[in-house]
């Protein structure tokens, strides 16, 4: 993705502590996924909206995953 793996998970920490996303097991297994929780999922089109100005005022903007 890019970022340095410290960065990502002081990031991801951040955000579960914050009730933006939370871990979860997809499988049962010991490997951990992150999904949005339900205020997380309340900030979908406030980002949205964000990366739609992105695209119409900032040069080199560019959509690689959409949220809608």
């Amino acid at each position: 993705e890019g970022i340095p793996s410290n960065i990502l998970t002081d990031r991801l920490e951040r955000l579960c502590a914050m009730n933006v996303i939370e871990r979860y097991s997809p499988d049962g297994s010991k490997h951990l996924a992150y999904r949005l929780t339900k205020s997380g999922e309340d900030l979908r089109p406030i980002v949205a909206s964000m990366r739609d100005w992105g695209l119409k005022w900032q040069k080199g903007t560019r959509v690689m995953k959409t949220l809608d």
